[in-house]
């Protein structure tokens, strides 16, 4: 178990030779396509992180206003069990932090395919919750991973916030929900998530700042795949 003097990791990330492979399948299809994952190396994070701060991006704001009315009601769910929250994508540390105020787990496991912006934000987080043992994992939510097996025996709590269930087909996402990637694991478990569909009438007043903010991002996407494969696709 962690101490309050360290970060434990567990690097199960992609292989570049997998991404390559899924990458140009996308490509070869008459609707070329790309998965959402590969956007989010260190910069690609930060960009999204920056879109969300756009007052047109009410996501966030909202998830903050639910977590208030419904965190206490999981907090009582739980009672006094040693808990395991397990965040999945966990990008960065903004909402969870909300949720280690007010469940006080004694282990925070975030999951996160982008390897250096997990590895920075789990030891920021970390820093300001020490008494939390925490076992950042990176991984491919999409595919199998395993959790940390010091977590085995806790009561876990699967946190899956946000919009991110989108970049599922809705087969998949119904794939996803009943697998075992967003099967915490042993012991009582549960998950936690939301997301709303936006309205359209909220699209025109920002339009052009997403539409900037869409342009960095595949941009970095292309210079993502540059470095791993060491070619232009």
């Amino acid at each position: 178990m962690a101490n309050e003097r360290e970060v434990v990791f567990y690097d199960q990330g992609a292989a570049t030779q997998r991404m390559l492979a899924e990458v140009l399948a996308g490509l070869r299809r008459p609707q070329k396509q790309i998965a959402p994952k590969y956007f989010y190396d260190e910069k690609g994070s930060q960009l999204f992180d920056a879109i969300t701060e756009l007052s047109e991006y009410y996501p966030t704001r909202i998830e903050m206003q639910l977590f208030d009315q419904h965190l206490p009601q999981v907090r009582h769910r739980f009672g006094d069990q040693s808990l395991c929250v397990v965040e999945y994508g966990s990008g960065s540390s903004k909402k969870i932090r909300r949720v280690l105020d007010t469940l006080a787990p004694s282990v925070y496991v975030p999951v996160d395919i982008s390897r250096q912006y997990l590895l920075d934000n789990t030891h920021q987080l970390h820093a300001d919750f020490p008494h939390i043992a925490m076992y950042p994992v990176c991984a491919d939510i999409s595919r199998e991973f395993e959790l940390p097996a010091e977590v085995d025996s806790l009561h876990k709590l699967g946190f899956y916030p946000g919009s991110s269930i989108g970049n599922f087909l809705p087969t998949e996402a119904v794939a996803f929900f009943a697998s075992g990637e967003a099967n915490p694991g042993a012991g009582r478990s549960s998950a936690y998530w939301c997301g709303r569909k936006k309205a359209c009438a909220s699209f025109g007043s920002g339009l052009q700042r997403r539409r900037r903010g869409n342009s960095a991002v595949q941009s970095q996407c292309s210079a993502t795949f540059k470095r791993s494969a060491q070619y232009g696709l």
